[in-house]
């Protein structure tokens, strides 16, 4: 973000489209989240030799469950309704008895699907705590089905054995009453039934199924465009050896399916128009899928270890695994997952226990809404003053920077730096403090003066909300050796302040980036998504001057395109900065260019913005800078 000497200038305008990476896999300690410790759990109170258990997440995220202990020490087969909020677990028993097949919640009742001694039924308890009378679908004891639930009424699917072979089973109440029919009649063993249904009655069922003829085991999906029309086949594997599959639908066209391939845990979505096939570096078995905020998250039991959980989140092109519990003796398994505003939620069960297991990560609070930049050629600004002018001015962060790789300290006129801190502060302003590093040779000091950051106290205690890294010098070293630098960096920096601090990835602008691909081939678009929690990309139109012959490099759509191009790289939220004021071409700032760099940022839906810098920002342009709040 330094640029010198006045007037401030991009450092360099040969740019170029970064490389998107293929998901990593991760060691778990590395990722910028973590699981929390488990909040909320429910005790059977008796150690059974077989457990059954699902649950759904309502939208306060609240973990609704049906689960079965028996066996063992339990003295029967009755089903507990079960529900975990924070740190509070509760449980009652039902007036069910039998193995939960599937749970699903439509906002007024909890559904199950189970097996019972006389077949398999659906039963329910609404938010009142009423039960619902046990529907019994089939007299067949299913070995596996899920139900789903939209508006107050229900749709279940279930496997059925005749002979050597299986077939797929349903009956609803959504789009009217209708009983046990069978969905597939090929010679075939169909088993383990996922069922998931949109809001407009949009019906997704993925199924695992064994061929009598080969042995072959794939998984099928199957798409239902409304209640009364045909079953369609949408997507089928066609490699052998798969199981136990489990499908969401993200809307009536996108759906995305987790299942086990071998000991390795695939998945796959049309959510960009055509499916498309992804395997998971941790091998496990027995797959959930759900997503929130455009984040995907997929909880799994780890291959030879039953009782160690998996939680891999796939954002964009980015994907992050890690394992969420610690090895212990008794055998556990993800019974369900859910995810609400983009943090994940894993139900765990043991033969004893029925745990809520949540994703923690940082908050992005400090780079919403209205920023504004100050550097250490600023520091002559006096901090009182100049802090209740950025207040009366709607700025809700101040990007401060607090080090440059080239400086005799870690941290720049510290005393200074502590001024700024607790003026913001006082104000009610986040202070994010950022690092120029230098790369090429300085990896060691790049590292110390990112989490000096961290560390900083000012002389009333005051820290920093935030760190940012300004990933820009390039110094002498090579295109390989610099993005080397930069993942090192970043994974270094997240290890040193922990999963609980929010750190930004500054970068260059990935449209600009398009002019040079050679020269940015390769940058780490996915290190970042893996352990910054937010990406600013230097947004200066100011820099383009062929606006007038190049719509996308006018302050509209160039801003819009790199929020676009930043979330899609990363995964992560953006907060675009935009400006410089004054170029060295000599392009003059209007009052509609603040605009128009105001609606596209807003328009590609970033979570704040700036312009670089706070002293060459122009009274006029503060009003519109504002509508970013």
């Amino acid at each position: 973000m330094e640029h010198t000497p006045r007037p401030r200038a991009l450092v360099s305008a040969a740019l170029a489209l970064a490389l998107v990476l293929a998901p990593l896999p991760l060691s778990p300690a590395e990722a910028s989240w973590v699981s929390a410790p488990v909040t909320a759990t429910v005790s059977a109170g008796c150690r059974a030799s077989a457990a059954y258990a699902d649950s759904a997440f309502d939208s306060a995220g609240v973990s609704r469950s049906f689960v079965t202990w028996y066996g063992g020490t339990c003295p029967s087969a009755r089903i507990r309704y079960a529900t975990q909020s924070g740190t509070r677990g509760a449980a009652v028993a039902s007036p069910y008895y039998g193995a939960v097949l599937g749970v699903a919640d439509d906002g007024t009742t909890t559904w199950l699907l189970y097996r019972a001694s006389d077949g398999t039924r659906v039963g329910g308890r609404t938010r009142a705590g009423a039960w619902k009378t046990s529907v019994r679908v089939t007299t067949h004891r299913s070995g596996s089905g899920d139900i789903a639930a939209v508006g107050g009424r229900w749709w279940a699917v279930w496997s059925e054995a005749s002979g050597s072979l299986a077939s797929i089973y349903n009956a609803r109440t959504i789009g009217g009453t209708t009983g046990r029919t069978r969905i597939t009649t090929l010679r075939a063993t169909d088993t383990h039934p996922a069922l998931a249904v949109t809001p407009r009655g949009v019906a997704f069922l993925a199924f695992a199924r064994r061929f009598a003829s080969t042995g072959r085991r794939e998984i099928a999906v199957f798409r239902k465009a409304t209640p009364s029309t045909p079953w369609s086949l949408k997507y089928q594997t066609a490699d052998g050896d798969n199981h136990e599959p489990d499908v969401l639908a993200a809307s009536d066209t996108s759906v995305t399916a987790a299942w086990r391939h071998g000991t390795r845990i695939h998945m796959t979505t049309n959510r960009t128009g055509s499916f498309v096939r992804r395997a998971f570096a941790t091998p496990g078995s027995r797959p959930r899928v759900a997503a929130s905020a455009g984040r995907y998250v997929f909880a799994w039991t780890k291959a030879g270890s039953p009782s160690e959980i998996v939680l891999a989140e796939r954002s964009s092109n980015v994907t992050v695994e890690r394992t969420i519990t610690s090895r212990a003796t008794t055998a556990r398994r993800a019974a369900a997952v859910g995810s609400r505003n983009g943090n994940a939620a894993v139900t765990v069960l043991t033969t004893s226990s029925l745990q809520v297991v949540r994703q923690v990560r940082p908050s992005v609070a400090a780079f919403g809404g209205l920023g504004t930049w100050v550097d250490r050629l600023d520091y002559g600004l006096d901090p009182a003053t100049t802090v209740a002018a950025m207040k009366a001015r709607g700025v809700r962060t101040l990007y401060l920077q607090t080090g440059k790789f080239d400086q005799s300290a870690d941290v720049i006129e510290a005393a200074k730096v502590g001024r700024w801190l607790e003026a913001a502060h006082a104000k009610g302003i986040k202070v994010v403090g950022w690092y120029f590093p230098g790369y090429g040779g300085y990896l060691e000091r790049d590292v110390r003066r990112t989490l000096a950051i961290r560390s900083f106290r000012s002389p009333a205690g005051h820290r920093f909300d935030a760190l940012g890294i300004d990933i820009e010098r390039r110094g002498a070293a090579t295109t390989a050796t610099f993005n080397a630098d930069v993942a090192a960096h970043l994974r270094r920096v997240r290890a040193g302040v922990g999963s609980a601090y929010p750190v930004s990835a500054i970068v260059q602008s990935p449209v600009a980036m398009k002019l040079a691909p050679n020269t940015w081939a390769g940058f780490p678009w996915a290190t970042i998504g893996t352990y910054a929690d937010v990406v600013q990309p230097m947004g200066y139109w100011t820099f383009r001057s062929d606006c007038a012959t190049n719509p996308a490099h006018c302050p509209y759509a160039y801003s819009r395109d790199n929020v676009i191009l930043a979330r899609s790289y990363t995964g992560l939220p953006v907060h675009e900065v935009g400006g410089i004021h004054t170029e060295p071409a000599g392009r003059v700032v209007t009052d509609q260019d603040v605009r128009d760099f105001v609606r596209g940022t807003l328009v590609a839906g970033a979570i704040g913005g700036s312009m670089y810098d706070y002293r060459t920002t122009l009274a006029s342009y503060w009003d519109d800078l504002a509508s970013l709040n």
